[in-house]
């Protein structure tokens, strides 16, 4: 049989379109494929631009609303700003908050600079985070007093926090409190937070903290020195 000139040129284009159809994986109708179905185009176009928002440049970080997070400055959903940390109220809530060293550095909303589990320190509305807000005078606590925290085994290693003015080991001895329980005596240091502290002639005696030199002038107690954070 005699072939016409449209013959001859239609099959070298379908064999060629086919060709074409498997090395992409699609039917020569364009609906065999599964790149070509509409939820498949949905789905590459979704992880596309959220790899384009996020994904290229985050490496190790965390990817949070479209943005790279250090993931030490990830706090639940939101990305903790430089100078700020993350803390957890009593229901497990996680926010982010000022960073600080001493109250006198909070807002009125947050006034207290509060010692957190893993001892870094931020601004919170009370001290319920970590029980004891940080201060660096008594005129930033309520009770006038402010003194070296103490460890485990009542140690006075710091940071300075607010206590109560009542005579007590490490605690206040501002005013009529100058008599301290004990073997205790009420010292004062450089800024002239007065508490009552151990006395001491060498560290060895002062577990993790340090025999420091106090003003002993306002008390009856001898001195010089007194164990107090290093």
């Amino acid at each position: 049989m005699k072939r016409s000139s449209l013959d001859v040129g239609w099959r070298p284009r379908l064999v060629w379109a086919t060709a074409i159809a498997i090395a992409c994986g699609c039917s020569p109708s364009g609906q065999g494929g599964s790149e070509n179905r509409p939820d498949a185009r949905e789905a590459t176009r979704d992880a596309r631009s959220e790899d384009a928002m996020c994904g290229h440049g985050c490496g190790s970080d965390a990817c949070l609303a479209g943005s790279c997070c250090p993931a030490a400055q990830v706090c639940g959903d939101d990305c903790c700003s430089e100078g700020s940390v993350c803390v957890e109220d009593d229901l497990g809530n996680k926010s982010c908050a000022q960073a600080c060293t001493s109250s006198d550095q909070c807002s009125d909303s947050a006034p207290c600079c509060a010692v957190l589990q893993d001892g870094t320190s931020a601004c919170v509305a009370n001290a319920s985070h970590g029980g004891q807000c940080r201060c660096t005078t008594g005129t930033e606590c309520s009770s006038g007093a402010c003194a070296p925290a103490t460890d485990a085994s009542g140690a006075p290693v710091g940071p300075y926090i607010c206590v109560p003015n009542d005579g007590a080991p490490y605690d206040g001895c501002v005013g009529a409190f100058t008599d301290c329980a004990g073997a205790y005596c009420c010292v004062a240091d450089s800024y002239g937070n007065e508490f009552c502290a151990a006395l001491c002639v060498s560290s060895s005696t002062c577990g993790g903290a340090e025999c420091n030199a106090y003003d002993f002038s306002h008390t009856t107690c001898g001195g010089p020195t007194a164990c107090g954070p290093p």
